[in-house]
């Protein structure tokens, strides 16, 4: 019960930080979330929806200690990967 709560905690908190949202003809709804801080996980965190049957979920993660001072032309050059993948995802029929 508390792992719903801190998801849910943590959704709320950063759905008003979506840096990119769409809503496009082929009923596609989607958000990214760019995480700040030096030492974060995962900087950027994607929900691709459909709203009825389809979820997709995905996020940027490095097999290394968090540093994303030294990871940030890294993250930069993913993170513009993201973006287009979220704009241009349709669902297979």
């Amino acid at each position: 019960m508390l792992l719903f709560y801190l998801f849910s905690y943590i959704e709320l908190r950063f759905l008003r930080k979506c840096l990119y949202r769409t809503q496009v003809d082929n009923n596609i709804h989607a958000c990214v979330y760019k995480i700040k801080g030096t030492t974060v996980a995962s900087p950027y965190q994607f929900w691709i929806s459909d709203s009825s049957h389809h979820f997709l979920r995905g996020a940027l993660y490095f097999n290394t200690t968090p540093n994303n001072d030294s990871l940030a032309p890294a993250i930069d050059f993913l993170a513009k990967d993201i973006t287009h993948l979220v704009s241009t995802f349709r669902w297979r029929k």
